[in-house]
């Protein structure tokens, strides 16, 4: 067994373009990246089965506020929906359905020591 390591996503919008999401919804999610500028914002996820997710930045109110360490660990699979109450760096603003099906348990393979 392996720790999760360290991880960060460079690119959100390219992450969520391209994250594996389970059936049918959306999510909005507001990022905040004291480093990367372009990260920061709110992004609205709409994914389908089948289909290419859809990815747009948005003024709407987020269901979840996060920073990027947070979003890195929750996207990549090494956090999941189950882990958000005890997460401080997460924000729940509003309950919704979306959430497990885009935080979930995912098998990490890389292995890239440094």
């Amino acid at each position: 067994m392996f720790p999760n390591g360290m991880l960060r996503v460079v690119n959100v919008e390219r992450v969520l373009e391209n994250c594996a999401c389970r059936g049918t919804g959306e999510i909005t999610l507001r990022i905040e990246d004291d480093i990367i500028t372009e990260n920061n914002g709110t992004w609205r996820l709409h994914f389908a089965l089948g289909e290419q997710n859809k990815v747009e930045k948005t003024d709407a109110v987020p269901d979840l506020i996060l920073n990027i360490r947070a979003f890195s660990a929750l996207i990549t699979g090494a956090r999941a929906a189950a882990d958000i109450p005890w997460m401080p760096d997460v924000r729940l603003l509003r309950q919704a359905p979306a959430v497990p099906n885009v935080f979930y348990p995912k098998k990490c393979s890389m292995m890239d020591l440094f």
